[in-house]
């Protein structure tokens, strides 16, 4: 098959020969990105922070309390979707139980 018949690559699916299907607006390109400062248990976010983002950084918090911290420090530089809200919100209630508490700026 010559490229000139070549099928494109379906709208969702990455191309495997560029990073993120060649351009930074692909689906599935990243919508923001996180700093830990494990020794502080301090995550910082910017960017866009939807529902899968805020799923990954609430895996990111309890790992820092299971490292030992009982203060743990969510700065949010980002635009934050309302769902994604609702899952920090739920978090630091399920923590606060337990002793630790989760501070969002």
């Amino acid at each position: 098959m010559s490229q000139d018949t070549a099928e494109a690559t379906p709208a969702g699916v990455p191309d495997p020969d560029t990073p993120w299907g060649g351009a930074d607006t692909h689906p599935l390109a990243p919508s923001f990105t996180a700093t830990i400062d494990q020794a502080r248990g301090v995550v910082r976010a910017r960017g866009h922070l939807d529902e899968i983002g805020a799923d990954l950084l609430c895996g990111t918090v309890v790992a820092l309390q299971r490292h030992g911290h009982r203060r743990i420090t969510v700065r949010l530089q980002a635009t934050v979707e309302d769902a994604a809200r609702e899952l920090f919100d739920e978090l630091a209630r399920r923590l606060a139980a337990v002793g630790v508490q989760v501070v969002l700026e």
